[in-house]
């Protein structure tokens, strides 16, 4: 029996964007990271202390900026750890 998902996910354009241009591997992997949590905040995840709530995933030497709103996990930007957060 296949869990239920917890969220919907949606990338912004922004991501789309940083995946296509980094390699195919990463990108894989980064995408295989952003799938599981549609059923729930699985990973090595940090919550910033912001205005707005934006959490951060890690996967390898990337990051994956997301925000929650109700039940939809929205992808904000995926990059390097060096450049993401500028």
């Amino acid at each position: 029996m296949k869990p239920e998902a917890v969220y919907q996910i949606e990338l912004l354009e922004t991501a789309v964007a940083s995946l296509k241009t980094m390699p195919k591997k990463h990108a894989g992997q980064i995408l295989a990271k952003i799938e599981r949590l549609e059923f729930g905040l699985i990973g090595n995840i940090k919550k910033f202390a912001s205005p707005k709530p934006v959490y951060r995933l890690r996967s390898g030497k990337y990051r994956i900026l997301f925000e929650i709103k109700n039940h939809f996990i929205i992808v904000l930007d995926v990059g390097d750890r060096k450049s993401i957060y500028r």
